[in-house]
């Protein structure tokens, strides 16, 4: 199979076998920045997938391919549970929303007893199946949506999934917050970026077990922290996140 794709309608008699062939068409397998000890199916500036506009894959009748990146917040939360087994170990996990799969496959390789990824897109299912394969990872790939759904897991683990409406219609909790001009001349752009990071993150009324910041350090959050540097050269949801 080619990296052409039939119209959506023929799309929904493809086969799991069809759409790993077009993962593998589309994508190279590398080591992933932040956990080089995972590899991943990944699309890049080489491959086809990378230049297809939104447009483009509207017409082919494809969503847009999350499982073919490795997002910032998967990588954090990857190395996460890497450095911090035990969060995992023994038990049953889920990976939902699960994309490429790598939080699932840090997940089994952190001795989680089982683990199961779950995607409502069926071309992240093959993906999942594909890295997972890559990396000696045993997981169950799950083409579903389990949002309101309890299945007994120990350990339920998510990273970006909030880059659509829909999604992020379930999220937890957000803030903004305003830094005025008067305090930017006083003490500089980077201390009052930084300091808006901290209060905004003060702002929040659910806790944070970890967080995810860009460009530099922020202290004083009162938990375990990772700053990307250089993230937008990493990671294409720091660089979307630099845009807005």
């Amino acid at each position: 199979m080619d990296d052409r794709l039939p119209p959506r309608r023929a799309q929904e008699r493809l086969t799991r076998a069809d759409r790993a062939a077009f993962v593998r068409a589309n994508t190279r397998l590398r080591p992933v920045p932040l956990v080089p000890e995972i590899s991943l199916h990944v699309a890049d500036e080489a491959v086809p997938l990378w230049q297809k506009t939104e447009e483009d894959l509207g017409e082919l009748g494809l969503e847009a391919p999350f499982w073919a990146f490795a997002w910032a917040g998967g990588q954090a939360l990857a190395r996460y549970i890497l450095d911090n087994s035990a969060l995992v170990a023994g038990k049953r996990v889920l990976d939902f929303a699960s994309g490429s799969g790598l939080v699932a496959i840090a997940a089994a390789r952190s001795g989680a007893r089982a683990v199961e990824a779950c995607d409502i897109d069926g071309f992240a299912v093959a993906a999942i199946a594909l890295n997972a394969e890559a990396n000696g990872a045993n997981v169950q790939v799950s083409h579903a949506d389990l949002i309101g759904r309890d299945e007994g897991w120990d350990v339920v683990l998510a990273a970006d999934i909030c880059y659509e409406r829909e999604m992020a219609g379930h999220a937890l909790d957000w803030n903004v917050t305003t830094i005025p001009h008067t305090e930017i001349d006083a003490l500089g752009l980077h201390v009052c970026n930084i300091e808006g990071m901290r209060r905004a993150f003060a702002g929040l009324t659910s806790g944070a077990a970890y967080v995810l910041t860009d460009g530099f350090p922020v202290s004083g959050l009162g938990a375990p922290a990772l700053a990307m540097w250089k993230g937008d050269r990493v990671a294409a949801s720091v660089a979307a996140a630099s845009v807005i």
